[in-house]
């Protein structure tokens, strides 16, 4: 099941950038400016932080917290300036180059920890095919996509 998780994953979300992404190293694909990491190739800014902490000047501070994907959409609404939960195949980017297929540079998020059970699970916005009120996340440990149901408490990383 995990293979057939990580085979989807690759596929699917691993694709879902490369055909209209103008491919760049990771060194010219990223940027960082004060709170945000800006995306060059797929032309999305990120928060540095996940939400529950906020960056200090040098580092993200305070506790990640864990969401419902309702309460998730509720501090992007908070958060304004069209901030708002990112779709699966968005977060799977900052996982994996969709040009090269290569991991992408782990420093970009210095806050990413296990949050139980050894993983790093970040909800997306995408509901799951055939699954009724089950919403894909990433983890961010293992690099790979799962669904939940939109009650469970799990990490969030805002993006524009």
């Amino acid at each position: 099941m995990k293979f057939l998780l990580l085979f989807v994953s690759v596929v699917f979300f691993g694709n879902a950038f490369a055909q209209d992404a103008v491919c760049l190293t990771d060194k010219k694909r990223f940027s960082f400016q004060g709170e945000t990491l800006i995306d060059h190739q797929t032309h999305l800014i990120w928060k540095r932080c996940s939400e529950g902490m906020r960056w200090n000047g040098s580092k993200c501070t305070g506790e990640i917290a864990l969401l419902s994907l309702t309460e998730a959409k509720s501090a992007a609404k908070k958060a304004g300036d069209g901030w708002r939960v990112p779709t699966a195949g968005e977060l799977y980017s900052l996982l994996i180059n969709p040009c090269t297929g290569k991991a992408t540079h782990s420093k970009l998020f210095t806050d990413i920890q296990d949050l139980g059970e050894n993983s790093a699970p970040y909800w997306s916005s995408s509901a799951a095919e055939g699954l009724p009120h089950f919403y894909y996340y990433i983890d961010f440990i293992h690099a790979r996509a799962d669904a939940h149901s939109s009650g469970f408490a799990l990490g969030a990383r805002l993006v524009k």
